[in-house]
């Protein structure tokens, strides 16, 4: 990959992240848990699957996919 798309990429992935933090740090954590009957899906979900995906995204790239990351001790 050339250096100025992962720049991009790594632009994109700075403002979204900021986007999502700037909503949520103005959404209050009473409505975390609500659950419209139309998603069956709340807030604290989303940010939970969020945090899960970026952390898996991390090992995935700064692991270069090395299987022995994911075996347990």
């Amino acid at each position: 990959m050339g250096n100025q798309r992962i720049k991009f990429i790594k632009e994109q992935s700075s403002f979204t992240r900021s986007l999502t933090l700037s909503i949520l740090v103005q959404t209050p954590h009473k409505i975390w848990y609500l659950t419209p009957e139309i998603l069956k899906l709340n807030i604290a979900w989303q940010v939970g699957h969020l945090i899960l995906s970026q952390f898996y995204h991390t090992i995935v790239v700064i692991g270069d996919s090395d299987p022995s990351i994911y075996k347990k001790s």
